[in-house]
């Protein structure tokens, strides 16, 4: 399991944002994401979760995807 850090994850979904023109406030776009993380964590206990993601126990701040988060086609 390859585990990168939030801010790797902000840079590309804002570089992705750019390519495709599309106009959102950065820190609000980054609050949605770390939203999106946190209800869709493996382990949290939303009621909206649907187990994509990983978060590192050892590295603070440090995702990955669960094989279900590779294989999601959603949204």
């Amino acid at each position: 399991v390859e585990f990168v850090p939030l801010q790797t994850i902000y840079e590309e979904l804002e570089k992705m944002v750019q390519k495709k023109n599309l106009s959102y406030k950065m820190d609000t776009f980054r609050n949605s994401i770390r939203g999106e993380l946190n209800h869709h964590e493996d382990e949290g206990k939303s009621s909206i979760n649907m187990h994509l993601f990983i978060r590192s126990r050892d590295q603070k701040g440090y995702y990955s995807l669960t094989d279900k988060g590779k294989n999601y086609q959603g949204r």
